[in-house]
């Protein structure tokens, strides 16, 4: 049985070259490299998330408790994490690699790495019993498992009852400086290509799985049954396109993630779509609630590093209005510049993994202003769809001005009573019942071609041919 520990550098010797920080042809470099990216998608040649961090460099990618990394240590990092997976599975073999990491940098890197090593990831939830972890090793027919130091002793145990490699990384692996990396020694390009040293190139992807994911069908049973799905790399990009477009994120947004580490399977959903248009991504593992508060607030937090964007489950929202409660309930100037401070610095907080209940909904407007947008791309991960084709469930996205983005639906806006205000069939309008120009009532959907309308507890406006979210049913749909 092989064991290896990943700490700060391997062993052997580096190659050390010549920084890219102050090349007067690294911005030109950077450009045309984008343009490269441009051409291939624009060819439906798949572009992994991994390769677009070079369009970034030394910008702030992520910060976690245990650092602060650059979009160039992120590369750098998983790539020669890379060359280690790639010695035991083969280099493109689409070998099962199994995961078990919490939520932080570790897991990107060990992501990032199995896909530019060729493989396909396997998120494995470190809350499972042992058992039911075994039979998902077995199921896959893992070839390798790779654990942070913090889930080390299960990590052992799986890979000793299985007879695979394990890896074991530690925190320190992923602060290598970047200052020595250069741009152009890691890729050549032409006019329309694009080659990149020591990694698979991007017409790989086109065809090749990314993830495997495992769902319990149940949460009670200790012996479990899983529905097992696959994710092509098309998928993953396809996903982190939708949810960047939707939520408008850009190289301009700072993004505090709140969400827990056994999660680790809905991290494209979550966790990976921000560094895919430069954003910075704050993690905060294990989750404090007091903490919490003060980088919502910005308190001590340099302007320019303040966070814009929220993402939590539903869980950390309620625990966040108990912390909220117990600091400031007698504090009337507290609460009322709380509430300025989330509608003025913050543009959107999103809630992922489970619905918000209503009355965390209302509580949490009421103390912050904001309307928490619900994300619905986690659970189409179960059914493995794209969101634009799903046509067995309802499916509603809310961008962050408030609009509703409604694919193959029928739609009706009902009042109190139940009347027909508005019927559309796909966003084309069938029945206009009333006279005025915007149209207000609780939103109904239901799949196109069907009649059973199911309530989405949204309350919305119809104007000028767009669908606006205003809130939702706090006392009953």
């Amino acid at each position: 049985m092989k064991f290896f520990t990943l700490v700060g550098a391997f062993r052997g010797k580096q190659r050390f070259i010549s920084s890219m920080v102050k090349h007067p042809a690294c911005t030109e470099y950077i450009s045309k490299l984008r343009e490269c990216y441009r051409f291939e998608e624009h060819k439906q040649i798949v572009v992994p998330i991994f390769k677009k961090a070079l369009l970034f460099g030394h910008h702030t990618a992520l910060k976690d408790a245990n650092g602060q990394y650059s979009y160039f240590q992120l590369y750098v990092n998983s790539k020669r994490l890379s060359r280690q997976i790639s010695n035991l599975c083969a280099s493109g073999s689409s070998s099962t690699v199994g995961l078990l990491f919490s939520n932080d940098v570790l897991a990107i890197l060990s992501l990032w790495a199995c896909w530019m090593s060729g493989q396909i990831a396997v998120p494995l939830n470190p809350k499972y019993f042992v058992g039911n972890l075994q039979s998902i090793a077995s199921d896959c027919q893992m070839k390798l498992l790779m654990s942070s130091k913090e889930h080390g002793v299960l990590g052992r145990q799986l890979a000793e009852a299985n007879q695979i490699p394990l890896l074991t990384l530690q925190h320190e692996f992923a602060h290598k400086p970047n200052h020595h990396f250069n741009l152009k020694r890691e890729i050549f390009m032409t006019d329309t290509l694009v080659f990149f040293e020591g990694l698979l190139q991007n017409i790989f992807y086109n065809n090749a799985y990314a993830m495997q994911l495992y769902f319990p069908q149940s949460r009670e049973a200790q012996q479990q049954t899983y529905q097992k799905n696959f994710l092509s790399h098309n998928d993953v990009n396809h996903q982190m396109k939708q949810l960047a477009s939707v939520w408008n994120m850009t190289c301009e947004d700072k993004i505090l993630n709140l969400l827990p580490s056994c999660e680790i399977s809905s991290y494209v959903a979550t966790t990976l779509f921000p560094l895919a248009v430069g954003s910075i991504l704050q993690i905060q593992d294990p989750f404090k609630a007091h903490n919490a508060w003060s980088l919502i607030l910005g308190i001590n937090v340099p302007l320019k590093e303040r966070i814009n964007v929220l993402i939590a489950e539903p869980k950390v929202y309620e625990v966040l209005i108990l912390e909220y409660e117990k600091m400031f309930s007698k504090n009337t100037k507290m609460r009322d510049y709380i509430k300025d401070y989330c509608c003025q610095n913050i543009r959107l907080m999103l809630c992922c993994i489970e619905k918000l209940p209503k009355d965390v909904y209302c509580k949490w407007l009421d103390i912050t202003g904001h309307s928490v947008m619900e994300s619905d791309f986690v659970n189409d991960f179960k059914a493995k769809v794209e969101t634009a084709t799903v046509e067995d469930q309802p499916l509603k996205i809310k961008d962050d001005e408030g609009k509703l983005i409604i694919e193959n639906r029928n739609v009706r806006i009902l009042d109190s009573e139940h009347n027909i205000l508005l019927e559309m069939s796909g966003l084309t309008k069938k029945k206009f019942y009333t006279s005025s120009e915007t149209v207000i009532g609780s939103l109904w959907i239901s799949p196109y071609g069907k009649e059973d309308y199911v309530s989405t507890g949204d309350v919305v406006a119809f104007q000028n041919d767009i669908l606006i979210f205003l809130g939702r049913c706090c006392h009953g749909k």
